[in-house]
């Protein structure tokens, strides 16, 4: 059942409160830039930290080359 559930491909609608852009905006990396530029606004706006920020950046990086790293391995690589 794991196995059936992991590997289903269906659409999933998107939260409301996760989109930024608008409508108009194309899918892929001009959406993802509207959703950035979105984020940046509001933390101005607001006097809150831009999230992500560079420490968030770091450790995505940090996981990222853990996942490299364990693929090219073929080990696990502790983050």
């Amino acid at each position: 059942e794991f196995r059936r559930v992991l590997f289903r491909s269906e659409e999933m609608a998107v939260p409301a409160n996760f989109v930024s852009a608008p409508a108009d905006t194309p899918s892929g990396p001009p959406r993802n830039v509207a959703h950035a530029y979105a984020r940046l606004a509001r933390a101005l706006e607001s006097g809150t930290p831009v999230d992500p920020d560079f420490d968030a950046a770091i450790g995505i990086h940090k996981v990222i080359d853990a996942i490299e790293r364990s693929s090219a391995e073929r080990r696990t690589v502790v983050v």
